[in-house]
């Protein structure tokens, strides 16, 4: 099957489906992995939305940030997710022994046609040394797979050269990764993308400006770095 044939799940951000053939393939999951403050969240925020908006059921599954933390945060691009709530939920998980047992429950209950798990780095941090943890991470993401949705997992970006996620396992077992970076120059500060993989699809690797305005975030224009 060409790329071309493929279903496709929008990604919410302006200027991004174009570089995808159209966006995520359906079923897919996809890691978005970067550094503190250079947008993963927002880009969530902006799926998830992007989904509910066409009646699709999404879950916004939390490590991190309270439910009332990201509508909040959301809410600054004129996201209202409390309008979407037959449609829409999102659970706040802390980490525990039974937190596989949890997320699978969570992701088999609905039929979900999105899901976000932000982040799965705070689920590596919990599990730590285990000698399993390569394991572990892969059992998750097969989890995810096996609901039949179309996956956005987070992760930070760790400093090590050459790794993309805290253990460098996830991004072998993900069907595509996008990284973010942010950088300053003098005064300004800048956001990029780069499609570093997606499965199924024609990508060049380039990486890309974004912007976060009072309008959301999108892929600016002027080409790329």
């Amino acid at each position: 099957m060409s790329s071309d044939e493929l279903r496709r799940t929008s990604t919410g951000v302006d200027g991004l489906n174009e570089v995808l053939d159209g966006g995520f393939p359906e079923g897919s999951v996809t890691m978005l992995t970067g550094g503190p403050g250079t947008g993963k969240t927002t880009f969530a925020s902006h799926y998830m939305f992007d989904g509910l908006k066409k009646g699709e059921n999404c879950m916004y599954i939390s490590t991190e940030e309270r439910p009332d933390e990201i509508k909040g945060d959301a809410g600054q691009f004129g996201i209202e997710f409390d309008k979407y709530t037959s449609h829409f939920r999102i659970p706040y998980i802390v980490p525990s022994d039974d937190i596989m047992d949890e997320i699978t429950q969570m992701v088999s209950e609905g039929d979900h046609d999105r899901i976000v798990l932000d982040s799965i780095s705070v689920l590596a941090m919990f599990w730590g040394e285990d000698r399993n943890i390569r394991m572990l991470i892969k059992d998750l993401i097969n989890q995810l797979r096996k609901s039949g949705a179309t996956v956005l997992v987070t992760a930070e970006l760790p400093g090590e050269e050459g790794k993309l996620s805290r253990h460098g396992v996830t991004e072998y077992v993900v069907d595509g990764v996008i990284k973010m970076q942010g950088f300053a120059l003098g005064e300004s500060s800048f956001r990029s993308a780069q499609v570093v993989k997606m499965r199924r699809t024609d990508i060049d690797g380039n990486v890309l400006s974004v912007a976060i305005d009072e309008e959301g975030m999108h892929i600016e224009e002027e080409d790329t770095f």
